[in-house]
C-alpha cells in the first residue's frame, strides 16, 4: 500500500511540474494560434462547364475571369454581393440533384479578411 501512494505522489509531483514548466513556456511563446475557418466569402462565376468531362481552362467562356471578378485578390475590393460561407465548403454540392447531368466547373472565388500584426 505504501508503494502505491508513493508511485501516486510521484505521479502527481511530476504532472504539476510538467503543467507549470509548459505554462512558462506558452508566456515566452510568441507565436498566436488562432483559427482560421470563420470569415469566408465564395462566390462562383456565371459561365461555368456543366457538361460531362473534365474543364478546360484554356478554352471557353468558363476558363475566363470575368469583369466583375477583376481585382478581386485588392483589400479594397467591393465583396458586399459574395456569400458567407462556413468552412468546410464545397461549391457544387447541389449539382447532381439538377435536372442538368454532370456537375459545375469554371472559376470560384474564396475571400477572407484578415490583419497580421
Amino acid at each position: 500500500m505504501k508503494k502505491a501512494t508513493l508511485w501516486l505522489l510521484l505521479f502527481l509531483v511530476v504532472g504539476k511540474a510538467i503543467e507549470l514548466w509548459s505554462s512558462d513556456q506558452d508566456k515566452t511563446n510568441p507565436r498566436l494560434r488562432q483559427n482560421f475557418n470563420a470569415g469566408w466569402l465564395f462566390q462562383r462565376q456565371s459561365a461555368g462547364a456543366g457538361d460531362l468531362g473534365s474543364f478546360d481552362r484554356t478554352s471557353g467562356q468558363a476558363g475566363q475571369v470575368e469583369a466583375r471578378f477583376l481585382g478581386a485578390e485588392a483589400p479594397g475590393y467591393d465583396d458586399s454581393w459574395w456569400q458567407t460561407i462556413q468552412l468546410p465548403h464545397t461549391w457544387n454540392a447541389h449539382d447532381v440533384s439538377d435536372e442538368r447531368p454532370g456537375y459545375w466547373r469554371g472559376i470560384g472565388w474564396y475571400r477572407k479578411h484578415f490583419r497580421l500584426e
